[in-house]
């Protein structure tokens, strides 16, 4: 809430993942604003990179890349929904771990929160659930926004 914006600063990319409280590291909720242009979506993308490179977030067992601008995945209504693939046993696999486990070891990286609908971005969606810890509560989260 307004405590977040208490601790809006500019960081280097080195210093994103550094915790006071080591108990942070495994569950957080973290917005990355900016202006259009600046590398919100590039960033997330070396985080991906990163992280399989395992240089970085190696407390998570996967980190997700969710496009929120992508129309499908903007109009998600379940977790179900977020992870549409061609292997239906496989999705089957992915949605019943993320349930059972309530999202803990993995990472949302939610990117372009701004290109939702004013609806989606303020009413009852999956992704306010998710930022909100009602769904997927022990999922670490990253938002880029606007």
């Amino acid at each position: 809430s307004d405590q977040i914006l208490d601790k809006k600063k500019e960081i280097r990319y080195e210093e994103i993942f550094r915790f006071e409280n080591e108990k942070h590291k495994r569950k957080f909720k973290m917005l990355i604003d900016g202006a259009p242009g600046v590398g919100k979506t590039v960033l997330c993308r070396r985080f991906c990179k990163d992280w399989g490179a395992g240089n970085i977030l190696q407390q998570f067992y996967i980190v997700w890349l969710l496009h929120l601008r992508d129309e499908e995945i903007a109009k998600a209504k379940s977790i179900e929904d977020l992870f549409q693939l061609d292997d239906n046993e496989l999705q089957a696999e992915i949605v019943q771990h993320l349930k059972k486990s309530e999202g803990n070891g993995n990472l949302l990286l939610c990117d372009g929160f701004d290109e939702l609908s004013l609806k989606e971005r303020t009413e009852h969606s999956l992704f306010l659930d998710i930022i909100r810890g009602k769904v997927l509560p022990q999922c670490s989260v990253i938002v880029t926004s606007r």
